[in-house]
This record gives C-alpha cells, structure tokens and sequence, in this order.
C-alpha cells in the first residue's frame, strides 16, 4: 500500500480509533462522565488513517462513527515520513476533497477559533500536519506556501537530518 492510498482522507478516519467515544455511549460510563465528554473540546493530536479507500463518497459508516467519536479536532499527519512535493500537495488536495465532499461532518481548522466553531457545529475539525520536512526539498520558501494550503504543523526535523534541523525529540 502507498501513502496515497493510506490517505483516504479526512473522513475515513480510524473505525478503530474513533470508536472509544461511540463505545463510551454503550459502555458502562457515567451520565457525568458522559456530559463531560460532550461538553469538552477533545483534541487527538495524532490520529490518521486507519484503512485504505481513495474514493469519494467515504463510507457512511465512517462518516457515522467520527461524528459519534466525540473528538472536537485531530491533527493528521499529510505527507509521510520522506514524501516528495508532488505527492504531498496531491495528499493535500485529497484531504480538502474529501472535507469538502463531507462538509456536514468534516471542516479545516486554520486557527484557533475554528476549534470551537467545529465544536458548535458537532463537525469533527481536522488539523494539517506534517512529520518531516521532505516535501520542502530543502525550499524554505514552500513553508508559507503551505500554510496557504492549510498546514498548521510543521516538523522541520524528524528522523532524517534536514537543511532545518535534526531529530524528532
């Protein structure tokens, strides 16, 4: 499997890792608990796909459990561990396609109010981000370019030494 296929987008998010606050409704956890949760802003700074698709509509499954997650946002990580520029602006553009194609569950988050506006709205916010700095090819100048394209995190340095740094800790 490539990464283009890993990326099925925002929408085909985890069943596996979405599923503990559609689990949380069944489960033997407290009303208070509960109402926590659903007032919250609930943030998974890590979480992407879990399976394979690259094919828009997502599954109404999937669609059905990121809504019953709870999660507020995720940040996601675009672009893999030495993906060139190509391939990580094409990973982008399927991100927004699928949030797009899925606008009453999915938005981009851009900026801090726009966490608590996907939590009014019960849309699940999604979060750009990257792990490496590959997809610069050593062109600083593709940082703001970017962020124009709604990356809003941005490792310079991860396992690989870059013209930016080295080393993930």
């Amino acid at each position: 499997m490539d990464r283009r296929e890993f990326a099925l987008g925002a929408g085909a998010l985890a069943v596996t890792a979405l599923a503990p606050g559609a689990a949380a409704q069944a489960s033997g956890i407290s009303s208070a608990a509960r109402a926590l949760w659903r007032r919250a802003i609930v943030l998974d700074c890590n979480l992407g796909p879990q399976a394979s698709a690259d094919t828009l509509p997502l599954p109404q499954g999937d669609l059905d459990i990121a809504r019953a997650s709870g999660l507020t946002a995720l940040k996601t990580s675009i672009g893999g561990f030495n993906s060139p520029f190509e391939a990580t602006i094409a990973e982008l553009a399927f991100y927004q396609r699928a949030i797009e194609a899925h606008g009453s569950t999915f938005t981009q988050i851009r900026a801090v109010a726009d966490i608590a506006a996907a939590k009014r709205a019960t849309k699940l916010g999604i979060i750009f981000g990257f792990e490496s700095a590959a997809c610069l090819e050593d062109k600083i100048d593709r940082i703001e370019l970017f962020r124009n394209l709604g990356v809003r995190v941005m490792q310079l340095s991860y396992n690989l030494t870059s013209p930016f740094g080295a080393g993930v800790l």
